[in-house]
């Protein structure tokens, strides 16, 4: 089993009256829409048949390929087969039906490898285009029909300030910037970018992540415990990215770092199971691992996963490229799990032994317990890696503890004996939790001394804070029903801006996780 691959195709198409300078990402069904001068999240995420429904069924569920024109018309490729779509129009051109390749490209008849598929297409300012599949590329007259220039890649695009660009084994999208000579080629993988200069053929910079570029925008993933369906949510205006039913017995939700799965425990079988949902293709893959796992979270790298087993009293370490599985004895009763920003060691709370577990991701072992007070049951750490916020409780008293991750020294805040969730601000500076008051309580994340109240309705249960730390998303029960809801906060206000109906079974036990995600 490998790590889903990143984007499939991109265009770009130049501003009009109709709007701005556009690059489009598609992965599977998906596209996303980026402004072209900006360094910004997308204007939109949304399925290929939503914004282009006049694009041929087939082509709906997704494309291998894009090559723009420098206008806003567009060859779209699958397999053998290609259309030119006007995304202005939102119309096919020269009829609504895919032809073969060789219909549209005559000049490539002897070339088959390149009427068989395309890989990425890119436009040049003198109104040819540069086609790939392979190691080899091609300069193709769109008016003559004819191939002006070819060779290997790795010579064609060379530049010997960049003696190894990672494109020399393959393009799989590319684009170029509307009126300039500037482009960027996506190498296999689908993750990271090199410049090129497009009038010149040849690279212009060292491979960089795509991400870096073309910001991810900030999603939240919401897990039903009861009824096991998943929701994926866009976090600013609670779009429903994905919903899919995962069973039952949901233990938590995570946005797996390298933004393209979610990550969800289940306890419906024994042992339980880790599923691994695709967000935008919505493919899921089953990872067998402990006993009632429940907690979970993603390595910085993307790279692992980490699941507390409650009843197996161990915590999972799942190789998310070859599925591989570890475990580590950790303590009674591990409810959850935060990593270091190293990804060199997690911090497993454990109830039952009132202990937090300190584990060597490398070894899967652990190395020493610190104490979690009455009953540690959820943890976050701070970006920083200095401190973990935990909740410890029992039945008639629930604190926030503010632990050192070096020494185990903690200091402690008095809240109610209800409370689920924690969770640390960008900064390092805040930690979150909820209280049954119903309140979210924010202490100072180094002393756990309070700040300051948010005053809600309702009982609250779990919360994600948004990569940016402006809101908070809280989950509570709203009647008449009770009916699930997602509550999106203002942070500095403490203003309710949204709410976000679950369509599902009652439950107080909606787990959520917000991260950074590709869609």
């Amino acid at each position: 089993m490998t790590m889903p691959t990143g984007i499939d195709a991109a265009f770009a198409i130049p501003d009009s009256g109709a709007g701005p300078a556009t690059v489009y990402m598609t992965r599977g069904g998906w596209v996303v829409e980026h402004e072209a001068a900006a360094t910004a999240p997308p204007v939109r995420g949304t399925s290929l048949g939503e914004l282009w429904p006049q694009l041929p069924a087939a082509f709906r569920l997704g494309i291998d390929a894009a090559c723009g024109t420098g206008t806003a018309r567009v060859y779209l490729f699958k397999g053998g087969n290609c259309v030119l779509y006007d995304v202005r129009a939102n119309e096919p051109v020269g009829g609504a039906s895919p032809v073969p390749i060789v219909n549209k490209f005559p000049g490539l008849r002897d070339r088959p490898e390149f009427t068989q598929g395309i890989d990425a297409g890119l436009p040049a300012p003198d109104g040819t285009v540069y086609l790939f599949r392979g190691r080899n590329c091609l300069n193709y007259d769109l008016e003559f029909n004819e191939i002006l220039d070819e060779g290997t890649i790795a010579d064609y695009w060379q530049n010997s300030a960049f003696p190894d660009p990672a494109i020399n084994d393959g393009v799989t999208a590319a684009f170029s910037f509307p009126a300039t000579s500037n482009g960027s080629l996506i190498p296999l993988g689908g993750r990271e970018f090199v410049d090129c200069d497009v009038d010149r053929h040849r690279v212009t910079s060292g491979s960089r992540l795509l991400r870096d570029r073309w910001p991810y925008r900030a999603l939240v993933a919401a897990a039903n415990e009861t009824d096991g369906t998943l929701w994926v949510l866009g976090a600013d205006n609670g779009q429903l990215v994905r919903q899919i039913g995962l069973g039952s017995y949901l233990g938590g939700a995570a946005i797996s770092p390298d933004g393209f799965q979610a990550l969800v425990p289940s306890f419906e079988n024994s042992p339980g199971e880790l599923y691994i949902v695709d967000i935008t293709s919505g493919a899921i893959r089953a990872v067998e691992v402990g006993r009632t796992p429940y907690g979970v979270t993603g390595s910085p790298d993307g790279l692992s996963a980490y699941i507390a087993n409650l009843s197996g009293n161990s915590v999972s370490l799942v190789d998310l490229t070859t599925d591989a599985t570890r475990t580590a004895a950790v303590g009674s009763d591990p409810s959850d799990v935060a990593v270091s920003p190293d990804g060199s060691i997690a911090y497993v709370p454990c109830k039952g032994s009132g202990t937090i577990a300190v584990v060597d991701t490398a070894t899967g072992t652990k190395t020493r317990d610190f104490d979690g007070d009455i009953g540690p049951e959820a943890i976050a750490i701070t970006p920083d890696g200095r401190y973990l916020g935990v909740i410890s409780r029992d039945g008639t008293n629930g604190y926030l503890l503010s632990v050192n991750s070096a020494t185990g020294s903690s200091r402690s805040l008095r809240i109610g004996q209800d409370a689920r969730a924690v969770a640390a601000s960008p900064d390092s500076q805040l930690l979150f939790a909820t209280d049954t008051g119903p309140a979210i309580r924010i202490a100072n994340a180094a002393t756990a001394t309070a700040v300051r109240d948010i005053q809600l309705d309702g009982k609250l249960t779990w919360l994600a804070l948004s990569p940016d730390g402006e809101h908070l998303h809280v989950t509570t029960l709203r009647s008449p029903g009770p009916v699930p809801v997602v509550l999106r906060v203002d942070v500095a206000s403490g203003e309710v801006l949204e709410e976000y109906e679950l369509e599902s079974s009652p439950s107080s036990d909606i787990h959520l996780g917000a991260g950074l995600a590709w869609g």
